[in-house]
């Protein structure tokens, strides 16, 4: 009786290793599947990230040579009215700075107003 229990154990757990066995075989099919879809999926993002970039350059660059062209033409006119009017420049030059001084004591006066209240 007690060799029929053994060879009882002995048959369950070689079914449980087959089992064992097959199920691994199984997860490491789902983990080959799994990792080639991912894969897929980050070839198909990086080739969705540059065709977007593409489009972006593409919209974007026009904008940014019409911006580079309007600045260039600023600066002429800019620095023809200063060559032609320098008292004019240097005073509204003057003024700029005198206005900035003011805002940035003021925003200095606020944030120690600020402090001392905390």
């Amino acid at each position: 009786m007690s060799d029929q229990l053994i060879q009882d154990s002995q048959e369950k757990i070689e079914a449980m290793e087959a089992k064992i066995a097959e199920l691994e075989a199984q997860l490491r099919e789902h983990a080959e599947m799994i990792e080639e879809k991912v894969e897929d999926d980050a070839e198909e993002a990086r080739a969705t990230i540059k065709k977007d970039v593409a489009r972006f350059y593409k919209e974007l660059y026009p904008l940014i040579d019409k911006y580079k062209a309007g600045r260039e033409e600023i600066i002429k006119k800019v620095s023809y009215n200063v060559c032609e009017h320098p008292g004019v420049a240097m005073a509204l030059a003057f003024g700029a700075g005198l206005l900035f001084a003011k805002l940035l004591e003021d925003k200095i006066e606020r944030c120690e107003h600020h402090h001392h209240h905390l």
